[in-house]
Parts: structure tokens; sequence; C-alpha cells
């Protein structure tokens, strides 16, 4: 930082800081699809603290796949002032159930709640093979599992050998860096023939105190 930028932040507000700082985080994300990607998974990230931090006010087993995707959209609708817009339903060669945008760029998430990994793996031939089309600025999308249950590492792991067991096309995956029960799944698109990231993103739900 040079002196001019150091005069500069320290003759604004925090609100104007945190403006400023909103708008260069945008910036960035416009400039490059990894970087537009890198954002959606830091609110993604939000999105499941706060509904980690809200699971005692509603009950799983009552509550639908579509009533979570809701919750979720003022998390992703974060920067919406500056462009980037998430939907519910958005068009995408049928209804994908979250579509996340910005300049050009277009991201899609598939929830299924983790019911079932026939149920999850429907949720992923939806996005893989009805709503994506892997061109150059959508290159990646989601798959959001909304969990009910303990052991959650064990769900995914299993969920991650049921896809490779019985998606047509090959697939490879690791975990985050950061969070081994987050999958990212590459495999050749169906319809560009070009690679199809995918993260697979658990919510922690499970909400049955024992004390």
């Amino acid at each position: 930082m040079n002196i001019e930028q150091s005069d500069f932040l320290s003759s604004i507000s925090m609100d104007e800081f945190l403006f400023f700082k909103r708008i260069k985080l945008i910036e960035k994300a416009r400039s490059s699809w990894e970087h537009f990607e890198e954002l959606i998974y830091s609110l993604l990230d939000k999105a499941r603290e706060g509904l980690s931090s809200s699971k005692d006010s509603f009950s799983y087993e009552e509550t639908r796949e579509d009533a979570y995707s809701d919750m979720l959209l003022p998390y992703l609708n974060k920067y919406d002032e500056h462009g980037l817009v998430a939907v519910r339903e958005g068009k995408s060669a049928g209804h994908c159930d979250i579509v996340i945008t910005l300049a050009g760029f277009k991201w899609l998430g598939e929830a299924k709640k983790a019911s079932g990994y026939e149920h999850i793996f429907s949720g992923f031939l939806q996005l893989c093979n009805r709503y994506s089309s892997c061109h150059s600025n959508s290159k990646s999308g989601g798959v959001l599992l909304y969990c009910g249950q303990q052991k959650v590492n064990l769900v995914m792991n299993r969920w991650m050998t049921h896809l490779s067991e019985n998606y047509v096309e090959a697939i490879s995956y690791q975990n985050d860096k950061n969070d081994e029960n987050i999958k990212y799944t590459t495999h050749l698109h169906t319809e560009s023939g070009t690679e199809y990231k995918v993260i697979h993103y658990p919510f922690y739900l499970h909400h049955k105190p024992l004390d």
C-alpha cells in the first residue's frame, strides 16, 4: 500500500471502507470465472453458518427442500446491489433451484435433502444433464445437500462412492482443503465434452440435543 492509498483509507468512515471493499471484491469476481466461483463459495460458507445457527427454529423432517433454499437467498444476495444476483427457480433450460449471475457469468445450484443417495443423484443429473451446458462463462455448478444426519462425513463419503459407481462418465473427486466434507468432482460434460466441476456442499441441520 502506498502513501496515497493509506491517506485515502484513513480519511473515510468504516461504512465507506466496507463499501469500497465490496466494490473491489466484485471487481475481482468480474475479472475471471475462478474469482467469481471463489466468491460464491465464500457466500455458501456464510449461508451454512447462518442456517446452522438457526436450525433450532425449524424441524428438519417438516421443512421442505424449497424452504431451505429460500432461506439461503438472503446470504447469497449479499452483493446484489453490486450486480451479483441469486434467484430461485432461475431459467436455465428449465428451472434450476438456485441461479447466481454476475457480468455474464452464471453458476447453477441444485439442492436436495440428503434423504437417500438416489434422491441426491437425481439432483446431480438435473444439474449436469438438464440445466448446465458447460461453456466458458459457466464452468461449474453445485449440489447443495441439506443434511439432518449425524456424522455427515459418512454421508458425503458414501455419496461419492454412489456417484462414482452410477454416473455414465468417469468421476474424479477431491476434498476441500479446509473441510473434508465438502467435495469437488470433475467429469466430462455430456453436452460440451469439456471438463465440468461440481461442488458437493453439505449444510449441517441435525438438531436433537441430548441435554
